[in-house]
């Protein structure tokens, strides 16, 4: 998954605009009086940072954030959603503030990779492709692969003879193709693929099971729909194996990675990614994410 994949989903996007989120505080992080510029979050008050690693920024953590609900959604002054709530509690173990670059499309990767980020949030698959140009984190949570539809299709062999949407760039495109043929059809977002299932013109979207769910309950436009997670079938590989989301991070910057890794680990362990899944109406099973794995060639 990435960002570009929900392109138009979430309207309430703060185009251009930088929000400045203070973990462990209000305002900006205080800079310790000597500390060099790029320095990670330093002791201040009663802040111990776990762990100790460069940002762009002393004491503060510049992200890509894309307003992608229920896995990130600005608030303000504040990372919502479930890698919003994730991302503000890491940055508070390591005693930084965030400042949220608002992103859409797939540009927080651009940004990162032209140094203009330390991190970028937005459902992103590990992948191998990704793994070449930025640090991906260990495994958030698995995205599985959800089914719409009004006659409540449920598996992946009851697909067959119905018109199916789905998104470019989706990991079960070519098993669905392979599958189904000419009755896949083919978007470039969420939203014009939901618009077709709406009124008809597609029987069953394929999509993130956790987006669907979200605009479910949040609103009324999916009255009388269904929504399923398939069981696993070995004729689309995604069923079987979901792919796991992290946090695409600089290249360079290893001791950010490790850090990160740590606390995930931390975050894990303790169930705090669970309750953050739990809260925006999601299963808590998503976060066992099994060992770390990238997917494409």
């Amino acid at each position: 998954m990435g960002a570009s994949r929900w392109a138009g989903v979430a309207v309430a996007v703060l185009t251009g605009s930088m929000v400045v989120s203070a973990c462990g505080g209000s305002g900006a992080a205080s800079q310790t009086p000597g500390a060099s510029p790029g320095a990670s979050g330093s002791k201040t008050g009663n802040c111990h940072p776990k762990h100790q690693f460069s940002t762009l920024k002393s004491g503060v953590l510049t992200v890509g954030f894309t307003d992608l609900p229920p896995w990130t959604i600005p608030q303000g002054n504040t990372a919502a959603g479930v890698e919003g709530v994730i991302l503000e509690k890491i940055a508070k173990m390591e005693c930084l503030s965030t400042v949220l670059k608002t992103e859409s499309g797939g540009s927080g990767i651009a940004d990162l990779t032209a140094g203009r980020l330390d991190m970028t949030s937005g459902a992103y698959y590990r992948t191998k492709q990704r793994a070449e140009v930025a640090n991906l984190s260990s495994p958030l949570y698995l995205d599985e692969l959800g089914l719409l539809s009004k006659g409540g299709v449920c598996t992946i062999p009851a697909m067959k003879g119905k018109t199916v949407g789905t998104i470019q760039g989706y990991l079960w495109v070519s098993d669905l193709q392979n599958l189904f043929g000419s009755d896949v059809h083919l978007y470039q977002s969420s939203s014009d693929a939901l618009q077709d299932v709406l009124a008809g013109r597609i029987q069953v979207d394929a999509d993130s099971y956790g987006t669907m769910s979200y605009l479910q309950r949040t609103t009324s436009r999916l009255k009388g729909f269904k929504i399923c997670v398939p069981p696993p079938d070995k004729a689309v590989a995604a069923s079987e194996l979901p792919a796991q989301i992290g946090f695409p991070m600089a290249k360079k910057n290893t001791a950010m990675l490790n850090a990160f890794n740590s606390d995930i680990q931390e975050l894990h362990k303790d169930g705090f990614i669970k309750k953050a899944l739990v809260k925006y109406g999601l299963a808590a099973k998503a976060a066992d994410t099994g060992s770390p794995r990238l997917i494409g060639s």
